[in-house]
């Protein structure tokens, strides 16, 4: 057994190990290279401090981690670990972590994070071994084909943008968006995404940021001005117009009122994730 990194390691086999470790996962994965290899690119990962298990020179597990600045602090998000059923139970995860970590604080990286299934016990297991802690506050993701009754708001102008205003819009939130929803996420693929901005008299009062290959609403928000008035429902009423099925995810539980709107529009709360971290 070798553990190395994987900036060489063709991507047909990460792919081939990804769909295998996750074959029996809470949800089901066929992932392709085209898919994969964009997320991870929104994800910035670093291949040469993404690592592998090797047995018998076949990839047996793997940790892909994105590197990047959060909260002024260079920090390795794991997105996505994956060990093949056959090869669990055996310390890989620890074994990858234990080569990972000394390899990042080298590199300059101070902070650890990832995101973890909360009814994944195992896993979280796994991870608080290797140092890890859970945040506490629950991240709940949601999908659906909502049903926005009423008609089309005649005061508010509603229109796509290719100049996001990320500055403004951050005024907007209630909760910060975790790593693959950043600003500096939607930077690397400018062309995946739509920016839906919803104006009243000129003003901004709201916008929603949306991926259509993955029917993933990357960002939302109403000025806190505007809440309470209906410009939530135009806005993703206006987004439903074209696509019936769209997802929503990691949004904190404490945020009480986003959560409350996306029930009352339609979405499910499918599945909860915990965000982990820890110090290097």
């Amino acid at each position: 057994m070798k553990i190395n990194n994987l900036k060489e390691v063709p991507f047909v086999e990460i792919t081939r190990c990804f769909n295998e470790a996750f074959s029996d996962y809470f949800m089901k994965f066929n992932a392709t290279e085209q898919y994969l290899s964009t997320r991870w690119k929104i994800g910035r990962v670093n291949y040469e401090y993404s690592f592998g298990c090797f047995i018998d020179g076949k990839l047996r597990g793997f940790i892909v981690q994105g590197i990047d600045m959060r909260d002024g602090k260079l920090t390795a998000h794991n997105c996505a670990t994956g060990i093949e059923p056959k090869y669990r139970g055996q310390g890989l995860l620890g074994e990858l972590y234990d080569f990972a970590i000394p390899a990042l604080k080298n590199f300059g990286v101070r902070f650890s994070t990832l995101e973890v299934i909360s009814k994944n016990k195992r896993a979280i297991r796994g991870y608080e071994k290797t140092g890890f802690t859970l945040r506490p506050t629950l991240l709940h993701c949601f999908s659906g084909n909502p049903k926005i009754d009423g008609d089309e708001n005649q005061d508010v102008l509603i229109k796509l943008t290719t100049k996001p205003n990320y500055k403004k819009y951050a005024s907007f939130h209630d909760y910060e968006p975790t790593w693959e929803m950043t600003e500096q996420a939607l930077f690397i693929f400018p062309e995946e995404f739509e920016y839906r901005e919803m104006h009243l008299k000129n003003e901004l009062v709201g916008y929603l940021i949306f991926a259509p290959k993955t029917n993933l609403v990357q960002q939302f928000a109403i000025h806190p001005e505007f809440r309470n008035m209906g410009f939530g429902k135009a806005l993703f009423k206006n987004l439903i117009n074209e696509y019936k099925s769209i997802r929503v995810v990691n949004v904190p539980e404490t945020a009480t009122s986003t959560v409350l709107f996306l029930n009352n529009i339609g979405l499910k709360n499918t599945i909860d994730q915990y965000e982990m971290e820890r110090e290097i």
